[in-house]
C-alpha cells in the first residue's frame, strides 16, 4: 500500500496528486465518487463504479441461474423484465 498526503483548504478542497487522478483516469472537470466503508474512504470514477455494478448484475443473474436452472440470459433477463413492465402498464391503462 501506498500512501499519499494532500492538504485540505480552508474552505474543504482538496487537489488530488496527479499519481491519484491518472490511477483513477480522471480529468479535470469530471465527477468522482467517494466510497466510504466502515471508517475508509475510496475514490473511484464513475466508469469504473458502473462496471463494478454491471459485474455484480451479472453474478447475481448467475446465482439466480443456477439455483433455479433457469439458462436466461442477462439480454433475456432485462427482456423479459421490460415486456412485465409493459403488460403492467397496460394493466394500468386499461383501469
Amino acid at each position: 500500500m501506498e500512501i499519499i498526503q494532500a492538504k485540505v483548504s480552508s474552505n474543504g478542497r482538496v487537489t488530488l496528486p496527479i499519481k491519484v487522478r491518472k490511477l483513477i483516469a480522471v480529468e479535470e472537470g469530471e465527477e468522482i465518487i467517494f466510497t466510504i466503508e466502515e471508517d475508509k474512504v475510496g475514490l473511484m470514477n464513475p466508469r469504473d463504479q458502473l462496471d463494478q455494478t454491471v459485474t455484480e448484475f451479472q453474478k447475481l443473474v448467475r446465482l439466480a441461474q443456477e439455483e433455479t436452472g433457469n439458462s436466461l440470459s442477462i439480454d433475456g433477463f432485462l427482456k423479459e423484465r421490460r415486456e412485465e413492465a409493459k403488460r403492467e402498464e397496460e394493466k394500468q391503462w386499461k383501469k
